[in-house]
C-alpha cells in the first residue's frame, strides 16, 4: 500500500514540476491596431517570411503565391 501512494505522489509532482518550467502569455489584440504589411518577393518561403515578419511586435507572416503578408501589433490604429 505504502508503494501506492509513493507512485501517486511522484507522478503528481512531475505533473506540477512540468508545468513550471513553461511560461503561458496570454494578450489582447485590438482589431483596430493590426497593421498589414506586404513584402513581394520572387517567391516566397514561409521560413523566411515567419523571420521577417517576426522582428515586428506581435508579428505573424503567411505565403500567398509570391506575397509574404505581414500582420503585426501597432501602437496607433493604421490610417
Amino acid at each position: 500500500m505504502n508503494l501506492f501512494w509513493s507512485t501517486i505522489l511522484l507522478a503528481m509532482l512531475l505533473i506540477i514540476s512540468s508545468g513550471l518550467g513553461v511560461e503561458v502569455v496570454s494578450c489582447i489584440t485590438i482589431p483596430e491596431h493590426i497593421c498589414h504589411e506586404k513584402i513581394y518577393t520572387n517567391k516566397c518561403q514561409p521560413k523566411k517570411c515567419t523571420q521577417k515578419c517576426s522582428t515586428k511586435p506581435s508579428g505573424k507572416g503567411t505565403c500567398r503565391g509570391n506575397i509574404c503578408e505581414c500582420k503585426y501589433y501597432c501602437k496607433q490604429p493604421p490610417k
